[in-house]
């Protein structure tokens, strides 16, 4: 499929397909087959047309070269794993360097208000682990190796699945051979990771997941067998039309793959926008805020309080995942007639592979010394970029909802997912704007204020108390 489609209309053609073949029906290790390929199905819907063949895949050969070190890891913590009531996991993208550490802002503070308690897994990016603010107890290479270990052949369910799938995707339009790869190995690596979560949740005599959204499928099915409550926390912006945002109108009782106990959001407003959908009772959410956006805000309101400084406007760039060579440039023709001074700052993505010197010759004739660019886990991270923000502009990011929460204005420019943003429209502190000059002249102006509450709406502030009594609801963390 060549034309690029929009997340809503690859949503609709998905619902379609599986509404028509009935893959929902079609299961393996008591879950839908389909649930494990919808986000690869999605993506190529999108115009995401690289070789899905895992056995190309540079992260593919990653983990297998990280087998042989996590081996010694894998057999310790088989024969010796601690006793710990709250089983967590990390991921590398969610890092953000805070005091000079890596931490994981969304998991890191609630495992902080339970140190000894707590077992981590880790899928860690960053090349020492030292850096990281909590170690992990295992990594996830320790975890492919023990799944490895106990699922060697596949049972004749999961073969009939992989051929269904493997169907299904090349209906889409994937290659015959890059559709049958990817099954079985989302079908295989989903197995091991089930045997591998079920023999460590009972070594380590979990009684409550914490987990990002969506992210482990494995856990989240060993834990509903093992009849372990599963907290998911929201990191960035789910849209409606999310592969991974399915109702209980859209799947069967076959079909359903997380435990949904509950999950915590970091405002009423993401309560709010999700209410209604059919995903979680609304009695599931629990606003929890955040701690690392709530100090910051704070020192954001205490330097306000001091008046701001003279000097250039601040404007942070939140780099989109597509389309971002339009939007540099969309920013370099708004700027090249600026007449007041500004400094930008843009943090390379993680999805990009040009490096800084390419990011520079996209913003034209910005005058270096206007630019500050950082790599994607360099210091300072972008929220504590944003306290001293006048500005933050973006297509379309998740920076647009820590930019409010921390109350500074965002404007909302064209791109390829801007409609996904939808939803900040009419909020007093956004501004959508179409053209080059628009965005001038917003810059030139007076920065509008984003109130208090909208702020707090959007991330209250984290009481290490109050959340500590929520996850008590669920189990005894004593």
């Amino acid at each position: 499929m060549n034309k690029r489609t929009t997340e809503e209309e690859a949503h609709w053609l998905l619902i379609d397909i599986e509404r028509q073949r009935n893959l929902s029906s079609v299961t393996v290790g008591g879950v839908s087959a389909w649930r494990l390929m919808r986000k690869d199905a999605m993506a190529f819907l999108q115009g995401d047309n690289a070789d899905f063949s895992p056995s190309l895949s540079p992260k593919k050969i990653q983990r297998v070269r990280a087998l042989g070190a996590a081996c010694l890891g894998a057999w310790r913590m088989a024969l010796n794993s601690p006793k710990r009531p709250l089983f967590a996991v990390s991921y590398g993208h969610m890092l953000t360097c805070h005091h000079g550490k890596l931490e994981d802002i969304f998991i890191d503070p609630l495992l902080g208000i339970l140190p000894g308690f707590h077992f981590k897994v880790a899928h860690a990016t960053q090349s020492s682990s030292k850096a990281l603010s909590i170690l992990p107890d295992l990594t996830a290479s320790c975890i492919a190796l023990l799944g490895r270990l106990f699922v060697r052949t596949l049972p004749k369910a999961a073969s009939t699945a992989i051929l269904v799938m493997a169907d299904t995707l090349a209906a889409l339009g994937m290659g015959q051979a890059s559709a049958r790869a990817l099954a079985e190995s989302r079908i295989t690596d989903y197995l091991r990771q089930k045997a591998a979560y079920t023999f460590m949740l009972r070594r380590t005599g979990a009684r409550l997941v914490l987990l990002p959204y969506s992210e482990e499928f494995g856990l989240s099915a060993a834990a509903a067998e093992a009849g372990v409550p599963v907290l998911e926390v929201l990191h960035g912006f789910i849209t409606r039309h999310d592969p991974d945002f399915l109702t209980h109108t859209e799947t069967s009782p076959q079909g359903e793959l997380l435990p949904r106990t509950a999950f915590l959001v970091q405002g009423i407003w993401w309560q709010d926008y999700y209410a209604g959908s059919g995903f979680y009772p609304p009695s599931a959410f629990l606003p929890i805020g955040n701690r690392y956006i709530s100090a910051l805000r704070e020192l954001r309101r205490n330097a306000l309080l001091k008046g701001r400084a003279p000097g250039p406007i601040q404007i942070v760039l939140g780099m989109p995942g597509i389309g971002s060579r339009a939007f540099l440039a969309f920013v370099a023709q708004a700027l090249q007639n600026m007449q007041a001074p500004y400094h930008l700052h843009l943090r390379l993505h993680p999805r990009h592979n040009f490096d800084i010197a390419e990011y520079t010759s996209l913003l034209g004739n910005i005058p270096p010394q206007c630019v500050s660019i950082y790599a994607d886990q360099d210091a300072p991270g972008t929220p504590e970029l944003l306290t001293k923000a006048d500005w933050h502009i973006s297509s379309s990011s998740s920076c647009h909802f820590d930019a409010l929460a921390l109350g500074v204005p965002t404007a909302v420019i064209p791109g390829p997912e801007a409609y996904i943003m939808q939803p900040l429209c009419g909020l007093p502190g956004v501004t959508f704007t179409q053209r080059p000059a628009d965005l001038a002249a917003l810059l030139a102006g007076q920065a509008p204020e984003v109130p208090t509450e909208i702020s707090h709406a959007f991330c209250q502030d984290f009481n290490a108390d109050s959340v500590l009594s929520a996850l008590k609801t669920w189990t005894d963390l004593r």
